[in-house]
């Protein structure tokens, strides 16, 4: 009874510190995007007011909001289906993040920040899409060694390595 208390509570907090590890990016990557860029630290100014057009800060966008759909693929959800409220939230924050830099100063928001922004949740819905199949496919990797476990003599016997092995029960 203690053991499956245990999982129970292990399980609950996982579920607990993923959501958390998401919101916590979220408010990062928000923060990021609508602050002035001198408030910026130095090694995240790249490309302001340049005119680069497309770089390495537009790199930064795909690969945030590609992170940030492809990571609810990990979450305990109800339903799969769910997975389109992430979508739907990172698309709403794309316009709507752009939409606050035109108020900030040394900001500008871009229809084509939009694009790039949702090229990246769409780079997301690919990986994550690829993950969630492959895990459907070909299972989930186990980093806990401990479980699933069997000892012989729970299993009602010897495994099938040990009986391939002795000759007196391969008869």
């Amino acid at each position: 009874m203690g053991v499956a208390i245990a999982q129970l509570v292990q399980k609950w907090m996982r579920g607990r510190v993923l959501w958390g590890v998401w919101i916590v990016g979220m408010v990062v990557w928000t923060y990021l995007l609508v602050v002035p860029v001198d408030w910026l630290p130095p090694l995240l100014r790249f490309g302001h007011g340049q005119g680069t057009g497309i770089g390495w800060g537009k790199l930064g966008h795909v690969s945030a909001y590609a992170l940030l759909t492809a990571y609810p693929f990990w979450l305990p959800l109800k339903r799969p289906q769910w997975v389109w409220a992430f979508v739907a939230t990172l698309s709403l924050h794309a316009f709507g993040t752009e939409y606050i830099q035109t108020w900030v100063p040394t900001r500008s928001g871009t229809w084509t920040d939009v694009g790039i922004d949702h090229a990246g949740v769409a780079v997301g819905l690919l990986l994550g899409g690829l993950s969630y199949w492959g895990r459907g496919r070909f299972g989930t990797l186990d980093l806990d060694p401990d479980r699933g476990a069997t000892a012989p003599e729970a299993d009602g016997g010897a495994s099938r390595e040990d009986a391939q092995a002795d000759p007196l029960r391969n008869g």
